[in-house]
This record gives structure tokens, sequence and C-alpha cells, in this order.
């Protein structure tokens, strides 16, 4: 990455999986300086340039997956609040989108529900090591917990956080409380035909400068897809 700056310190922050550091700085011919920082696809980060140089801890890149933990088997999904309708609990080995699942009220929920599993260590893995869980795809927002313990919230790409040391068990129960937006709700309300725009001085129209339709809509994916992985 190219700075249009002739910086000698840059210090990375991502505050959303509280991480910090300062990455190798290389200055160029032309007054300016280069950095090499690796994101994965969506993932974005501050980056604050400094003219002296400056130390501290390295920025830390999150590792090569050396071994990996497939999370399988028996889902237990809670809507726990939301609307129009609470759509019913259910068990599925599949992670599809709430819209798929074989109840009505799942198309147009908007709301929050829980999917919960419990899941083996490998017997290889030993305890005390930072691990990396990665939700794979999540519409919209997650909140993590793992053995009852709160390891954060993820609102964007990628819905992956860190696993303090020792918190991993043989026998694990992770739980995540998944938020979707709003777009399926307000699609079965215009096609219901249902009067929810209380605009008083605006026009509300579409991008289109014509009459607001949601109904028209594709439905939006909503909640946790996976695939769920665990590595080190």
């Amino acid at each position: 990455m190219r700075l249009a700056s002739a910086a000698r310190s840059v210090e990375v922050t991502d505050p959303l999986r509280n991480r910090q550091g300062y990455v190798p700085v290389r200055a160029q011919a032309d007054s300016t300086s280069e950095i090499e920082l690796a994101l994965e696809p969506g993932e974005s980060v501050f980056l604050q340039t400094f003219a002296s140089m400056r130390k501290g801890k390295a920025w830390p890149e999150y590792p090569l997956a050396k071994d990996t933990l497939s999370i399988k088997g028996i889902w237990k999904i809670d809507f726990l609040e939301g609307q129009p309708q609470m759509p019913p609990p259910l068990a599925t080995s599949r992670l599809v989108s709430w819209t798929e699942l074989d109840h009505s009220e799942s198309e147009s929920f908007s709301g929050t529900g829980r999917y919960s599993i419990q899941f083996k260590l490998p017997a290889n893995w030993e305890p005390g090591e930072n691990r990396v869980l990665d939700l794979g795809s999540v519409r919209e927002t997650a909140t993590v917990r793992l053995n009852g313990q709160l390891l954060g919230k993820l609102w964007s790409l990628p819905y992956r956080i860190q696993i303090p040391a020792q918190l991993l068990k043989a026998q694990n129960t992770l739980e995540v409380d998944v938020t979707n937006s709003s777009a399926n709700r307000i699609r079965k309300l215009d096609t219901d035909k249902f009067p929810w725009r209380k605009f008083y001085d605006i026009n509300f129209i579409s991008i289109q400068y014509k009459p607001f339709d949601a109904s028209r809509w594709e439905l939006e994916p909503s909640g946790l897809l996976g695939p769920v992985v665990i590595y080190k």
C-alpha cells in the first residue's frame, strides 16, 4: 500500500476486534512511504501515520489456519423477539436463511434469533491456546457467547472473533444471537397494503422517483448462514 506522505511509523487499529499495532514502513525515492497490510474482503482498519519513529507492539496479523474445526451437528434456533409474528423454535443440521424455513412466519420476520449448538474439542488440540471463531456469512449482526461468556458483537465483514485461551473445554456450548434487517418486514407491509409510511412533509419515493413499493423486493437472506469454523 502506497502512502502519500513520507511516514516513518504507521499504526493500525481495528476497534471492532480490539487489535492494534505497528507495521513496517519502507521509504520510497519519491518521498512517499509503503506498507504491507493484508485485509480480508470487506475488512477495514484505521491507519495513523507519524513523521517520527515510534516503538510499539507489532500489528497482530491473523495466522494462517493450521488446524480447523467445523462446527456441525444439530443447531437449535429460538426466535427471541421481532415482528410481525414469532416463528416457532426448531432444530436443524443445515444453516440456511430463515426465509427458507418451513414456516410462513419466517419469511417476513424481522428480529433476533438465537442459534445454539454443542460441540466437542478435538483430542489433539492443546488447552491454553488462543483460537479464532469464524461465523462465515451472517445476515446481519451477531452477538456471540461461548460457554456462557460473551465474546463480542459482530456487525461487519469478516464475522470473525478471537476466542480467549482456556475458554474452550472438552465439551462446549456456542450461542449466536443474529438480528436481521427490516427489509423483509417492510416488504410484507407493502404486500399487505398496510399504511406504515407516516411522513408528513416529504414525498416518499423510490430512487427512480416513482411511488415507493417494497412489495417488489426480493427476499433478503436472514440469520446465520455459516459455515462456522474454529481454527488455530
